[in-house]
C-alpha cells in the first residue's frame, strides 16, 4: 500500500502532521525530565536525624527534606549511597568506595553545605553492604522510621508505641509527572502505533489516494 500524497487533501496532511508533531514534542520534553537532576523516583535509602529531617538517596543524588523542601547535598553516584544518622546527629554517607562523616550541627543544610569531618576510602565497605539489606527502615532513639512505596509514590512513617504517623510523603502530582517522564517513550510508541493503524484504515476506505505502481512483470498493482 503506497499513498499518493498529491491526492491527499492538504487539510488531512496538516492534521496528521499536527497530531504527530505535538505528541512527539511532548514525549521528548517529558523524557528530558529524567536528566534534569530533579528529585524523582523512589529513594534507594533514607535516614532521619534528631530533628526529623529526612535524608534521601535518589537517582539524582542525596537530598535533605525539611519544611516540604528538598535540597541537594551530593550529586549522584553510579551505585547509590548508604545513609545513617547517629544519636549525636552525625550523618554517615557511604558509597561503593568512599565513606563521609558529616557533622550536622556545623552544616548549613538550607544552602546545601555539609561539614565533612572525616572522609575515608573503603572499597565495598560493610556499611554499604548493610544498606542493601536494610534500606527500607531506620531505627534510632527507640523510634523506627519506615519507607513505604508503591510504584512512583512513597512516604516515610514514624512508628513508636503510640502508633504510626507520616512525616514525609511525595506529592501525588510529582508521582504523576514522574510516571509520565519515565514511561513517555512507551506511551509515544503506543500512540504512533495506533495512529499508523488509523491511517491504514483511512487509506483502505479511500482507494483514490493510493498510488499505483508496476511490479517487475509490468503489471499495475496498488
Amino acid at each position: 500500500m503506497v499513498i499518493d500524497f498529491k491526492k491527499v487533501p492538504p487539510k488531512k496532511l496538516f492534521l496528521v502532521g499536527i497530531l504527530t508533531f505535538i505528541p512527539v514534542l511532548a514525549a521528548l520534553l517529558l523524557y528530558s525530565l529524567n536528566y534534569t537532576g530533579n528529585p524523582q523516583g523512589i529513594p534507594h535509602e533514607f535516614a532521619v536525624d534528631n530533628e526529623e529531617r529526612v535524608y534521601l538517596s535518589l537517582d539524582s543524588g542525596i537530598y535533605v527534606a525539611e519544611d516540604d523542601r528538598l535540597t541537594l547535598l551530593l550529586p549522584p553516584t553510579r551505585y547509590g549511597y548508604a545513609l545513617s544518622v547517629s544519636e549525636d546527629d552525625m550523618l554517615t554517607i557511604a558509597d561503593a568506595s568512599v565513606i563521609r562523616i558529616v557533622d550536622l550541627a556545623k552544616s548549613n543544610l538550607v544552602s546545601g553545605r555539609m561539614e565533612v569531618v572525616k572522609r575515608t576510602h573503603a572499597l565495598y565497605s560493610a556499611l554499604y553492604s548493610v544498606w542493601r539489606e536494610n534500606w527500607e527502615t531506620d531505627s534510632q532513639n527507640g523510634v523506627t522510621y519506615r519507607l513505604r512505596h508503591i510504584t512512583y509514590y512513597y512516604e516515610i512513617l514514624r512508628e513508636d508505641k503510640d502508633g504510626s504517623t507520616v512525616i514525609l510523603r511525595k506529592p501525588y502530582s510529582n508521582g504523576i509527572w514522574d510516571s509520565l517522564a519515565r514511561n513517555s517513550i512507551l506511551f509515544l510508541s503506543l500512540y504512533l502505533g495506533a495512529e499508523i493503524i488509523l491511517i491504514s484504515f483511512y487509506v483502505k476506505k479511500h482507494p483514490e489516494i493510493q498510488k499505483k505502481v508496476e511490479d517487475i512483470a509490468g503489471r499495475t498493482v496498488k
